[in-house]
């Protein structure tokens, strides 16, 4: 295992003819060591398929991960949509996206007095990142809900969507902005069921997979073509199923039109504007 200062790396597997190797950037919605989990079953897939080193980074926050990316340091990256239509517009290649959608979710303590968004006036809640894309949404659905930002109630930002439902598991916070692949993804299911799921109508595309502009055109059509065989697989079908991603569809224009009224959000909270 290699270390970088600027990203961390979590996974290589080893051979050499796709190229030096193949750099995978996952968003860090989630620990490092769960990251190496759930994707092993496709680095071990696209290791012995392209005869490649390939490696799997994340890095320490959203913002970082946004850097990281338009930086080039990556071949491959699975982000955020609403990053990735900036990205695509940056030159990044669209490859697919998870068949499913990013619903907002906010989550409470089953025994709790919160019953619908509404309720949620005077609390603490917890958000996996400020940049990501379903505290954008989330915000607006607070506000639209009667609710105002710093007066009636207060964001914390937890770093991940597993830190985020943790919070409200201990009573550290009220609610959490979440979706359903993390509670998916979530290891004790137990747990899971103290939780009452309070939903909202915002919903978004769900991860974003582009490959970097600088690789072969001939490459990125091998790598789109080895995906969907990965989908097939048996390991394949595990991932997606314990994911909850189901699988890979294209990433359309109607998708990336969708995204088009939280990009300005996005854009003012890295400070691009």
């Amino acid at each position: 295992m290699k270390t970088f200062k600027l990203f961390f790396v979590l996974i290589a597997l080893f051979s050499f003819s796709f190229a030096d190797s193949l750099k995978i950037g996952i968003t860090p919605y989630t620990n490092a060591l769960k990251i190496i989990k759930i994707y092993e079953p496709l680095t071990n897939f696209l290791s012995k398929e392209l005869n490649t080193d390939v490696e799997i980074y994340t890095s320490k926050d959203y913002k970082k991960f946004y850097e990281d990316v338009e930086s080039g340091v990556f071949d491959i990256i699975v982000t955020s949509p609403h990053f990735g239509v900036l990205h695509i517009k940056n030159g990044f290649i669209p490859l697919y996206r998870y068949d499913t959608s990013l619903d907002l979710l906010l989550i409470v303590l089953k025994d709790s007095k919160y019953k619908k968004i509404s309720d949620l006036k005077n609390t603490t809640i917890a958000t996996p990142n400020y940049l990501a894309a379903l505290n954008i949404g989330g915000v607006k659905t607070l506000l639209d809900n009667g609710l105002e930002n710093g007066k009636n109630f207060t964001l914390e930002d937890l770093g991940s969507h597993t830190s985020a439902i943790k919070s409200v598991l201990i009573k550290h916070t009220d609610a959490a902005i979440t979706t359903y692949s993390p509670m998916k993804q979530f290891s004790d299911k137990d747990l899971l069921k103290k939780i009452r799921i309070l939903k909202s109508d915002f919903k978004m595309p769900h991860l974003f997979t582009l490959a970097n502009s600088k690789l072969d055109p001939k490459k990125i059509e091998l790598l789109k073509t080895k995906l969907l065989e990965f989908e097939k697989t048996k390991e394949g079908k595990i991932f997606f199923e314990k994911t909850g991603y189901k699988g890979y569809i294209k990433i359309s224009q109607e998708d990336i039109n969708s995204l088009s009224g939280v990009s300005k959000d996005t854009k003012k909270y890295l400070g691009i504007e």
